[in-house]
């Protein structure tokens, strides 16, 4: 019960969602599968060990889908803008839930079996295009953006140092000059309206 405790509190804490009920839906390998009701609708949750090496590949691709009119379960963003939320002993993810109905093997419908077929291709093409090649240096810019710690490079490939100082200094800049650049722009507003 603590831990169910523990997951609300930080489903509410990260996704300013308010949970009104939770279960379990399944449990294997340490990690933990549960459907939330909230004040925004209903997701499932997903509860893994923090040893358990997550990427948020997942919810990029799922946001791309999405954007190209593939229904699929998005991922949902954080107050901190990541997919992945990482507590002391637990990562959880929050997806969209989507109703529907499931089919044992080998018992769905012919027509099912083809339209899946279908949206399986369609998915295949949509990603065909997708940059995968772009993927690392968005994933670094945006933990970048969310964790920055001025003159601090985290532990990221020797390709992407270079880019990552650049990131760094551009950072530490807007980061010294964010309330000059404020009053700056508070100013020019004012002159135009004179």
């Amino acid at each position: 019960m603590n831990q169910i405790i523990g997951i609300i509190g930080i489903i509410e804490d990260n996704h300013n969602l308010t949970v009104f009920d939770i279960r379990l839906l399944d449990s294997h390998f340490g990690t933990e599968i549960y459907k939330i009701d909230t004040d925004k609708g209903e997701y499932i949750v997903k509860a893994m060990p923090s040893g358990m090496e997550l990427s948020e590949c997942e919810g990029l691709v799922t946001e791309y889908l999405a954007g190209k009119e593939i229904k699929t379960a998005r991922l949902r963003r954080s107050r901190q803008g990541g997919f992945i939320v990482k507590a002391s002993d637990r990562q959880i993810t929050v997806q969209e839930f989507i109703k529907g109905r499931t089919y044992e093997v080998s018992t769905a419908p012919d027509w099912l079996m083809t339209k899946s077929a279908e949206t399986l291709g369609k998915i295949n093409a949509v990603l065909s295009e997708y940059d995968v090649k772009a993927m690392p240096y968005l994933l670094y810019f945006w933990h970048c953006i969310c964790n920055y710690v001025p003159g601090e490079l985290p532990n990221i490939p020797e390709s992407y140092k270079p880019t990552a100082i650049l990131i760094q200094k551009l950072l530490a800049w807007l980061y010294d000059n964010v309330d000059r650049l404020s009053n700056d722009l508070s100013s020019r507003k004012l002159n135009r309206h004179n």
